[in-house]
């Protein structure tokens, strides 16, 4: 018998499946083991994108795989208990119903979040707020939040989408929608050909000589190839829709900041590091506050990013290959030459004390603190059933134990129903109907920090390019610690503790050269 390879997990409807153990299908989501795999050599796991010039195989892309995250159902101590609200149900027009109406209505719906939540992101962004606009905004979103949701439970309820969509196929173009929205593409603008005034953050981005291949789906022939944002954004465990907390107040998340924030986590990955998380966010336009209240006003990121966040914690060099293009981009950034700096070995790079390298986790923006991020966890649908009460509790007795079942029938005078005791009982008693369950979950910390693991390895760049006299080495090495102290006025650890501690690293090493922090105190560039 052929092997029928399960595309979905049957829990939470999620398309992101992992082989954990390298036989278990386990969703990445809610943690659910579908099967014990059969053959697992000759099962497709990758999703390499193609080199420049390579054509498609044919074969569908499958999406990276993440961390298996296992849902704990118990409420942990730190945990808080949000809700998504019911959205308001509306009448529709019959010919709304038809597919492409329902298509039309479903891109059109869930364009304007995305308007609405770049218009507030640039009110919250100007230095004279407009509260009273900024606020109605905001009802606006939940609003069209709301209307979206309904939209796409018709849809996909419907059965009908017309001849050129499915289900799948507008949540792909939903993920695609965002990332696009993200890197401020216009509507028929290309990442590989950008309009000469181009508003994409991509004009900055690019300068970094990032390895992303292309940002968001394209089409090589018939076959769609994955973005690395779509990848991102591709039911990665963010509620669709604003949460209330306990006290019912709506918690909005500024998307553009989140995503970012995402964005960042995943460019490091695995590696070493990547790039300065304040000038990647000022690159990406990403507004200092908003990240801030993300933080301190406990909004969910990325469950998926997960994975992510523990290597950014892991105090050793790992990654050899992400280590090089560090210091070559830190080169070229600082208008200098890397004169074999990336040529040296991890071992020579050293590593902070425990207690300092767990303060360069982020928080708010020079407030000197880090602050753990939190990830949505589910959890409506897997709360107890609510038991029917018992009918006698409500009317004091049942319906009919009142009945003589020995009368004959023709000794018994016909009554209306309408004017009889037991249907005024009827038509008081409260009705069993069935209600959409009501969904909530937890807002649910992450393990560690986002990490900015490449604070130390700057410091031993900046130190070289001073020793090793590379062209304009003492501006490449003051932009250097210049990049270093914007780094840190987000983290727990500040310029003077981090400065002590290369300082006396510096002291043991047998170079005469003094230490490059003495630059900073300094001033010269000259």
């Amino acid at each position: 018998m052929n092997y029928e390879p399960i595309t979905h997990c049957s829990e939470c409807g999620s398309e992101q499946l992992y082989p954990a153990n390298d036989s278990e299908l386990t969703c990445e989501l809610c943690g659910m083991v579908l099967e014990i795999l059969p053959e697992m050599n000759s099962l497709i796991t990758s999703n390499n994108s193609p080199e420049p010039g390579e054509t498609g195989g044919g074969a569908p892309p499958i999406r990276a795989s993440r961390m298996i995250i296992m849902a704990n159902t118990e409420r942990l101590e730190d945990d808080l208990r949000w809700t998504i609200p019911s959205p308001k149900k509306k009448e529709t027009k019959t010919d709304e119903k038809v597919g492409k109406s329902i298509r039309d209505r479903y891109q059109r719906a869930y364009s304007r979040i995305g308007a609405l939540d770049e218009e507030i992101s640039e009110e919250e962004g100007k230095e004279e707020k407009d509260h009273s606009k900024i606020d109605h905004l905001r009802d606006e979103l939940l609003d069209a939040q709301a209307d979206f949701e309904q939209i796409r439970k018709k849809a996909s309820s419907s059965g009908t989408w017309g001849d050129e969509s499915s289900p799948q196929e507008l949540e792909q173009w939903v993920s695609n929608t965002s990332a696009r929205s993200w890197l401020r593409l216009a509507n028929d603008e290309e990442e590989v050909d950008l309009d000469p005034d181009s508003k994409s953050i991509l004009l900055e981005l690019n300068k970094l000589g990032h390895r992303v291949l292309r940002w968001a789906a394209w089409w090589e022939g018939r076959i769609r190839r994955v973005g690395f944002a779509d990848n991102l954004l591709w039911k990665n465990g963010v509620p669709e829709r604003s949460l209330r907390d306990e006290s019912g107040k709506a918690r909005i998340i500024p998307s553009h900041e989140r995503v970012g924030i995402e964005v960042f986590i995943a460019l490091v990955g695995r590696g070493d590091a990547f790039w300065f998380f304040d000038d990647f966010s000022k690159k990406a336009r990403m507004n200092a506050s908003l990240i801030g209240r993300i933080l301190k006003e406990d909004l969910p990121i990325a469950r998926s990013a997960s994975q992510s966040i523990s290597s950014m914690n892991q105090r050793l060099w790992m990654d050899p290959g992400t280590m090089v293009d560090f210091i070559r981009r830190c080169a070229e950034q600082c208008g200098t030459e890397a004169m074999g700096i990336d040529s040296v070995s991890p071992t020579e790079i050293p590593l902070p004390p425990v207690e300092l390298w767990g303060k360069l986790g982020i928080g708010p923006k020079g407030e000197g603190r880090t602050i753990v991020p939190r990830y949505w966890a589910e959890m409506w649908d897997k709360s107890p059933r609510i038991e029917q009460v018992d009918e006698e509790k409500i009317i004091g007795r049942v319906r009919y134990d009142d009945f003589d079942y020995h009368l004959d029938e023709e000794d018994v005078e016909v009554e209306s129903a309408h004017y009889s005791d037991w249907y005024t009982e009827f038509k008081e008693a409260p009705r069993d109907e069935e209600e959409e369950p009501k969904r909530w979950g937890y807002v649910r910390r992450h393990a560690f920090p986002i990490l900015l693991r490449h604070i130390p390895m700057a410091y031993f760049i900046a130190q070289e390019f001073w020793n090793r006299r590379t062209p304009n080495y003492r501006a490449a090495a003051v932009r250097m610690l210049d990049l270093i102290a914007s780094d840190l006025d987000w983290c727990a650890a500040s310029v003077e503790e981090m400065d002590a501690w290369w300082e006396s690293h510096w002291e043991q090493q047998t170079d005469g050269t003094p230490s490059v922090t003495t630059l900073r105190v300094t001033g010269e560039t000259a």
